[in-house]
């Protein structure tokens, strides 16, 4: 199985959001996309949605679409939530030859190396990264 995991705060969730999934799934054949809503996201300088309701917009959003599917693992609002131990609980939640990749835009692809242990990160998965914008490019070199 190809799992897309897709985290963030989905504050709000958008069609931006929506059609990188789609895309990610038809360009790179993905079996599903996990949509992993951020209870306590640690670079967050802003005041952010309850989860709960950050939460039932997703509901909405993605509707009936079985390739969309929203995992709890982060939601927990009291604790920041780190892509490395998001990638750790999912490994142990699906079973042995999963494949998973993180979705992630070129601007987080730009700050993947202040991430809390990026390397781990790279051990676990695979990096599936969008440009936010049309016509977006990153400079490898700056990374």
């Amino acid at each position: 199985m190809k799992i897309a995991v897709f985290g963030g705060t989905f504050d709000p969730v958008h069609n931006g959001h929506l059609t990188i999934a789609r895309e990610a799934i038809e360009q790179m054949a993905f079996n599903r996309v996990l949509f992993v809503p951020a209870g306590l996201p640690y670079k967050k300088e802003r005041k952010i949605t309850s989860i709960a309701y950050r939460l039932a917009m997703l509901r909405i959003a993605l509707g009936n679409d079985k390739k969309f599917v929203i995992d709890l693992t982060n939601a927990n609002e009291g604790k920041p939530s780190y892509t490395f131990e998001l990638i750790e609980a999912l490994k142990k939640k699906y079973p042995r030859g999963t494949e998973f990749h993180l979705l992630i835009g070129t601007d987080n692809l730009l700050q993947f190396p202040e991430w809390l242990c990026p390397e781990q990160v790279l051990k676990m998965c695979r990096l599936a990264v969008f440009p936010r914008q049309v016509g977006e490019t990153v400079n490898m070199d700056e990374l």
